[in-house]
């Protein structure tokens, strides 16, 4: 840990990195000199880093060639988000969630099917309801991993971040919808209404229940935030009003689709 930190600091300064900032000599499709011989040695500490056995010191690898990477956030290689999603395969939970959240400031072309091949397979796992203290524990390791890879998509927020942003709004268990409706907002892709219509409309008929509640108005102040449709909210009172404001969503979709940005 020590060796990554003092190569890391090294790092920053012989290439002069600063956090999260654009660097005025890379370009989009190629590194400055400084910043690519950085990236390299980078890599190299990564490698070793998530190599250790200690999970709190594949974290901190991570982290550390993130915030290499943040140096120069104008030009985002291809390569760094794919080094990066090797730490998706991780055995701890904790770190395959700062993987994903990380690969948020990536290129979004190469991250967004990543993303979306991981969804697919949590998913499944996270719709079974889990037997014992063993499946539990792993229940809530792959819940982790999916907030890591909701806050990737939030932090993408683009059309690239649709597919699986939409994947998770189809969700039936209510944990993890809440996550696709604090997510989806922050996305503008053209999957995302459609798919959040289709949650407002599965969760007006799931069993009432204090979560279902919870979930039900996430979802109305997630439409709202998304849109800014001003569509009338149900009646609290008058379940059948639910119907109204699902067809008014429909609607407001169909009228606005072409030019909602």
């Amino acid at each position: 840990m020590k060796r990554l930190l003092k190569i890391f600091f090294a790092l920053l300064t012989a290439a002069g990195i600063a956090s999260a900032a654009d660097c005025p000599a890379c370009t989009v499709a190629k590194l400055c000199e400084p910043h690519a011989t950085a990236d390299k040695e980078a890599a190299k500490a990564f490698r070793e880093g998530v190599g250790n056995p200690d999970p709190a010191v594949r974290s901190s690898a991570i982290d550390l060639f993130a915030d290499a990477c943040a140096a120069h956030a104008n030009c985002r290689p291809a390569a760094n988000a794919m080094l990066l999603a090797a730490a998706l395969k991780d055995s701890a939970a904790g770190v395959r969630a700062k993987a994903a959240e990380k690969l948020g400031a990536q290129d979004p072309r190469t991250v967004g099917p990543i993303l979306d091949r991981e969804v697919d397979a949590l998913l499944k796992k996270l719709e079974k309801d889990p037997k014992g203290a063993r499946e539990e524990e792993a229940w809530l390791g792959n819940f982790e991993f999916m907030k890591g890879i909701c806050a990737a998509l939030s932090a993408m927020g683009n059309a690239d971040a649709g597919p699986a942003t939409a994947r998770i709004l189809g969700s039936t268990r209510l944990k993890v919808l809440d996550l696709g409706a604090e997510t989806a907002p922050k996305v503008k892709a053209k999957e995302i209404p459609p798919a959040f219509i289709a949650a407002i409309d599965r969760v007006r008929f799931s069993k009432v229940s204090a979560e279902r509640d919870a979930t039900w108005v996430r979802l109305l102040k997630g439409w709202e935030a998304m849109t800014k449709s001003g569509t009338k909210p149900p009646d609290p009172v008058d379940p059948g009003d639910a119907v109204r404001f699902v067809n008014d969503c429909k609607a407001w979709w169909k009228a606005n689709e072409k030019t909602w940005k």
